[in-house]
């Protein structure tokens, strides 16, 4: 770790000392006091990964010009041992040859809507590898990417890179890619759409829809005014191939999977801000069970000077009879964020048991 600070602290200092750059970093660190539960007494934990999900960077270092910039960042795979502490994971350059177009090269992303409280928890989310195009008309964006081969439910297992290979059967030879735009009428709101290949279709909370999508259509309204009430609704149209095991063109060709959708609501009074997030899954394939799931998060904090008291409930396993509920509060010291929480998990599908942690959340920025 002291290696990977010192060789972004000499980056900085030559940087800025050549050319006029901005930079900055964070660090952030996540574990638990203590867990308590039916048999089970924890006591002292830290992870260089989150498993609640609610950050993704050990550590992330940003250098930004007029025209030109820089990303290098890591997290954890979550394998058990600190090794993100010494690998760089993700990093990508970008580029501005004219000021309404960005050209990203490495690591790209293009993400739809998301809650305020959950930037993470995007309906439709890309993060490749390969090249994308930002396009800035004012009111009008236009994003465009192109990753690397689709090879299934499981992403790319690292054995070819190109995008497009004719050795691949039928719509395989065609790789990883989106086309999104989106408008902002004043006063009304942000209209959006997307198609894309390869994409995540798995709003923050529904487990098991982690891998690719051969296809999804994503459509999305939004009016998300910052600091004041506000929502957003959401809804993708997910595709799958026949049989993405199979070897041949009739197997890779596509059919309707499911319907996924995330509604969201923001209220501010004075101090006092509640976000609720509702995420809706249907599936369509002809199905005879199971082909029905709604959850939702709440999220209720009240500002108090440098302190944020919050209550936040985790209802996205409210069907398979889970409940998840969490008391924290956060707050400054210096430049560090922390958050402190106690968080209750509930389970009734067969006995009824009871789960209680001490969460810790450590964020450094500058």
């Amino acid at each position: 770790m002291k290696k990977i600070v010192g060789i972004l602290s000499a980056a900085a200092v030559l940087a800025t000392s050549v050319f006029a750059l901005d930079i900055s970093a964070m660090i952030q660190l996540d574990g638990s006091i203590a867990t308590f539960g039916k048999d089970t007494v924890k006591v002292l934990e830290l992870n260089p990964w989150d498993p609640q999900g609610t950050s993704d960077y050990v550590w992330r270092f940003d250098v930004a010009g007029d025209q030109a910039g820089a990303t290098v960042y890591n997290y954890s795979k979550g394998d058990g041992n600190n090794v993100a502490f010494e690998n760089v994971a993700e990093w990508s350059i970008w580029l501005k040859p004219i000021d309404m177009l960005k050209v990203t090269v490495g690591n790209i992303y293009f993400g739809t809507q998301s809650p305020r409280f959950g930037w993470w928890a995007k309906t439709v989310e890309n993060a490749k590898y390969g090249f994308q195009c930002d396009l800035d008309f004012g009111p009008l964006q236009i994003t465009a990417g192109l990753g690397g081969p689709y090879q299934g439910p499981w992403g790319d297992d690292g054995s070819n890179k190109y995008w497009f290979d004719k050795d691949y059967v039928g719509l395989r030879k065609l790789g990883q890619f989106w086309v999104g735009g989106s408008y902002n009428v004043d006063g009304i709101g942000t209209f959006g759409a997307s198609v894309n290949r390869g994409a995540a279709v798995n709003p923050h909370g529904f487990p098991g829809f982690l891998g690719s999508t051969p296809l999804a259509i994503d459509v999305y309204y939004a009016n998300m005014p910052w600091g004041e009430t506000s929502w957003f609704a959401d809804v993708a149209l997910v595709f799958k191939e026949k049989n993405p095991w199979g070897g041949t063109e009739e197997d890779f060709g596509l059919e309707i999977e499911r319907l996924t959708s995330q509604l969201y609501f923001e209220f501010h009074l004075d101090a006092f801000t509640l976000y609720v997030v509702d995420v809706l899954n249907v599936w369509l394939d002809g199905r005879d069970n199971d082909v029905f799931k709604d959850g939702f998060e709440l999220k209720g904090q009240y500002a108090l000077d440098s302190f944020i008291p919050y209550v936040q409930i985790n209802g996205y396993n409210i069907m398979d009879s889970a409940l998840g509920v969490r008391l924290g509060v956060g707050f400054d010291v210096g430049a560090c964020n922390i958050d402190l929480a106690v968080q209750t998990d509930l389970g009734w599908a067969d006995d009824f048991g009871v789960t209680v942690g001490v969460p810790i959340e450590f964020t450094l920025n500058f």
